[in-house]
């Protein structure tokens, strides 16, 4: 059991639980079954790994954050495995609800710990999550704006791509992406008027100009906050270093006057 804590055994699992689970996406009729055992398997192991951890760490297993992620994350995909034990097998979605076994890949995420600097690296995604929260409700607020207008002018131009708010909303935001930027307005523009057909391939290049400065925007406003952010922690650095120099000069004045005195 003392082997559910160390970490190149989990590691393991965790590696072989990957190249299962990738596995399983094809459709190899001869392997499927013994992969399958395999799987369950290592769903096994896995609860076993957290249940014999909070036997060994009682209450302060869920103090670590990691650990309440992997706990999370091994009991969402050990919900096929209660089913079959269960013998539950009226859902009739019961098919989908093997897919929840996938969540066990997020437990590669104890192997990224691993990685040099990795707390930096999440503090850095912290930061620009927390820079991007507002930005990414103003471009939401600018795509519902934006697709309800296209969807209320071309609705009956071009149905496909502008037949409902939704399908509208999705079409800008493929257009802010250059996605589709001029197939849409060039289909949408066959069987108009030659004025009509330039007033749309206008509107949809000032549309895809107005996407890429937000994109722009953003990726700039994250680049700025990371920067100001290091920028501050050498600020604070160089302050601390100055009071080490100002205290410094302070004992030398005071032991050269010191000498001074007694000559």
């Amino acid at each position: 059991m003392k082997l559910f804590l160390k970490d190149k055994f989990i590691g393991t699992l965790i590696i072989i639980n990957c190249l299962v689970t990738f596995t399983l996406c094809f459709d190899f009729d001869l392997f499927h079954f013994p992969l399958l055992i395999c799987d369950k398997l290592l769903t096994i192991l896995f609860l076993c790994e957290i249940f014999y951890k909070i036997h060994v760490f009682e209450k302060d297993f869920f103090k670590s954050r990691w650990n309440n992620f992997d706990f999370i994350v091994v009991l969402i995909s050990s919900i096929p495995l209660f089913l079959l034990i269960l013998d539950i097998n009226y859902f009739n979605n019961l098919d989908n609800l093997l897919l929840l076994r996938v969540f066990r890949l997020f437990k590669l995420f104890r192997i990224m710990r691993k990685i040099p600097h990795i707390d930096k690296i999440y503090s850095d995604l912290k930061k620009a999550i927390g820079v991007t929260y507002g930005i990414v409700i103003l471009g939401f607020v600018i795509l519902f704006i934006i697709g309800i207008l296209l969807c209320s002018i071309f609705k009956n131009y071009d149905p496909v791509n502008f037949g409902d708010p939704i399908v509208s909303i999705y079409t800008v935001f493929r257009l802010f992406s250059t996605e589709g930027w001029y197939e849409i307005p060039d289909a949408m523009s066959e069987n108009t008027s030659y004025l009509i057909a330039t007033m749309i391939r206008i509107s949809f290049s000032l549309i895809v100009l107005f996407g890429m400065f937000i994109l722009g925007f953003v990726i700039s406003s994250i680049t700025d906050e990371l920067a100001t952010d290091n920028n501050d922690d050498l600020i604070k650095k160089t302050k601390e270093l100055e009071e080490k120099i100002d205290n410094l000069t302070c004992k030398i004045d005071f032991l050269i006057k010191n000498k001074d005195s007694g000559n």
